[in-house]
């Protein structure tokens, strides 16, 4: 078929596998936000959704939009981004326990303490672990240490930019700043002005991010 453009809707990160095999395949591969793809079919009038209709959809909306080709996460990258996800959901899994721990009787509390003990140190074996994979690379050290010497920034924030965000040095400062949501846009409607709000749609887990040209 020789295709120019492949795109894919984003499913929660269950398009991953398939994103990676097409990387190397030739033509570019974009990930978009399923929502994206209703709306565009909802204006073309195609209510059904099954399949067939589905892929028909896509490739029109991909045909009309030509939606970019992102960047997508190098093999070093992923190996710093499946830790640090890791580590994000032993830090939601903990808020939970803790949470639960401030509600609950003495009675139990201690079959609430031990998973949080646990969890606190899996937490911290992975953070010293992203830490020393940033460590042992020169190219790594560098841009981590150049994150952590901007106000706010700290080891969380800047292990974040190097594993999830490839896109420095081939996107404006403009862009970059609506890729990560911090960008704001009017919002005004004849008298009436808001005060902005972000014009990025970012599904992280599929990595599916647009803003306005």
């Amino acid at each position: 078929m020789r295709p120019a453009l492949i795109v894919l809707e984003a499913t929660g990160g269950y398009e991953r596998g398939c994103v990676l095999a097409l990387s190397g395949a030739g033509p570019g591969v974009s990930v978009v936000n399923p929502k994206r793809v209703r709306d565009f079919a909802g204006a073309c009038g195609q209510l059904a959704k099954t399949d067939a209709p589905d892929a028909k959809v896509i490739a029109q909306f991909a045909h009309t939009l030509r939606p970019e080709v992102r960047a997508q996460l190098g093999v070093q990258q992923r190996e710093l981004a499946a830790p640090l996800h890791r580590r994000r959901q032993l830090v939601e899994m903990l808020t939970a326990e803790r949470n639960r721990l401030a509600l609950t009787d003495t009675l139990v509390s201690s079959e609430i303490q031990a998973p949080i003990e646990f969890l606190t140190q899996q937490e911290k074996q992975l953070m010293d672990e992203l830490l020393s994979r940033v460590q042992a690379d020169s190219a790594w050290s560098a841009r981590y240490d150049l994150c952590c010497t901007r106000p706010g920034i700290g080891a969380v924030t800047a292990l974040s930019l190097l594993a999830d965000v490839p896109e420095p040095g081939t996107l404006s400062h403009k862009q970059l700043t609506a890729l990560v949501g911090l960008a704001p846009y009017n919002c005004d409607i004849r008298t009436f002005r808001g005060n902005g709000e972000s014009g990025v749609d970012v599904q992280r887990s599929g990595r599916c991010c647009t803003w306005p040209p």
